[in-house]
């Protein structure tokens, strides 16, 4: 008599795993022994295309919030909103030109020329 094993059981495996995986660290590890293949940088260069090119008019309201921040509420919005025009058309820009360039390694190893790499990224640390 053959026992089959419940869809269910299969199921619950499967997204055990996969939960495991998705807890695991090592895929952000950097170091000698936890190097980028190439296929990473490919991916990652596309994904910082597209979101990027998505949210490069995040620029505006981020660049206000620095200057309120720095400056005084009037002024901040002002120089905020100059800034974040100019840096929000570079960062669309340049997420265009990394979305139709992906799989070329242009810049070498297809590193990020926009600081920071997400326009999000350096108000969360």
């Amino acid at each position: 008599m053959v026992r089959r094993c419940g869809s269910g059981k299969v199921l619950v495996t499967v997204l055990f795993v996969t939960g495991l995986l998705l807890c695991s660290d090592t895929w952000a590890r950097e170091g000698p022994y936890y190097q980028t293949s190439l296929m990473t940088r490919v991916t990652r260069k596309l994904v910082r295309g597209c979101a990027n090119t998505a949210f490069g008019w995040c620029e505006i309201p981020r660049n206000i919030h620095i200057g309120i921040e720095d400056l005084d509420p009037l002024t901040g919005t002002v120089v905020g909103l100059v800034r974040g025009t100019g840096q929000g058309i570079v960062r669309t820009s340049w997420g265009l030109w990394e979305v139709a360039t992906f799989p070329v390694p242009i810049p070498a190893e297809y590193r990020n020329k926009v600081q920071p790499e997400f326009v999000w990224q350096d108000l969360f640390d």
